[in-house]
């Protein structure tokens, strides 16, 4: 069985990424990304002379901070109608990447979709988070919710950052702090989302568990020679599902956007983790 499921998983990616016949659109290579240069100025409590005595910590009002990422997507169409391509979001600045969004790369994916819907591998965000609706699809820009003003905070003040579910939010245990981050956001997963129809889509994604993520090598381990699949993690989940309905339609000059998303998994520590997440969106 081991075997049978190997072998498949070789075919689809072969078939999806290699798939040098028949051909009825070349694979088409988009080079994209972005480069933020940001000025952060911060008026904090946490920050007076005062509190500076008592902690031994002092903290300048002023910092810079550089995000740059180079994407790169493939997208291709077999005569078929069988689409496939991928993407690489590599990581491109001369730090490494405060929030733990990889060591390399922020996403490396493959996809293969048709009339059937879209079938996704690899290290990328899962239907929850892609299918989500909240208040961030209104109050965008670096200082709306979810944007960039919590690089900037005192990571020492204890609060929730950013409206997500847990694994969108990140690991906040080894953190030291609430503020979150992204080192379960891109873990490994399939994903599988329907066409959508009359407004309505669901999608549906399996991970493995809350560390594999990438080659999955164990940082530290002996003679590390492929994903850890040690089962001894209390209060991590395993046999995590993740995924979501979502509506998006439009009326006249009104659009309605709606979804429920939530993700479910088992735990060595607790029998059932369970979280869910809803919200409305009118346009």
């Amino acid at each position: 069985m081991k075997k049978i499921l190997l072998g498949t998983t070789t075919l689809i990616s072969a078939a999806g990424l290699f798939a040098g016949s028949a051909l009825a659109e070349t694979p088409k290579v988009t080079v994209g990304g972005y480069a933020n240069f940001e000025v952060g100025y911060v008026s904090d409590d946490e920050d007076s002379a005062g509190t500076a005595s008592q902690t031994g910590v002092s903290q300048r009002p002023q910092a810079f901070r550089n995000d740059t990422q180079v994407d790169f997507k493939i997208d291709g169409k077999k005569d078929n109608g069988l689409g496939y391509g991928g993407e690489i979001d590599l990581l491109a600045d001369t730090s490494s990447d405060v929030q733990g969004r990889g060591v390399n790369a922020s996403k490396t994916f493959i996809y293969m979709d048709g009339t059937w819907g879209r079938l996704e591998m690899g290290s990328n965000i899962g239907a929850d988070g892609t299918m989500k609706v909240d208040a961030a699809s209104i109050a965008r820009a670096t200082g709306g919710i979810n944007g960039d003003w919590s690089y900037f905070a005192n990571a020492s003040d204890q609060y929730l950052a950013m409206a997500q579910l847990p694994l969108g939010y990140g690991d906040v245990t080894s953190a030291g702090n609430l503020t979150g981050d992204h080192t379960q956001e891109n873990l490994n997963k399939l994903t599988y989302y329907t066409p959508r129809f009359s407004g309505f889509q669901v999608g549906i994604s399996y991970l493995p568990d809350q560390t594999n993520r990438g080659q999955g090598i164990p940082a530290g381990a002996p003679n590390p020679v492929g994903p850890d699949r040690t089962d001894t993690n209390p209060g991590l989940s395993d046999n995590i599902f993740t995924g979501g309905i979502s509506y998006d339609n439009k009326f006249g000059d009104i659009g309605v956007a709606l979804a429920l998303t939530g993700e479910i998994g088992g735990s060595l520590s607790l029998p059932m983790k369970t979280s869910a997440l809803g919200a409305v969106v009118v346009r």
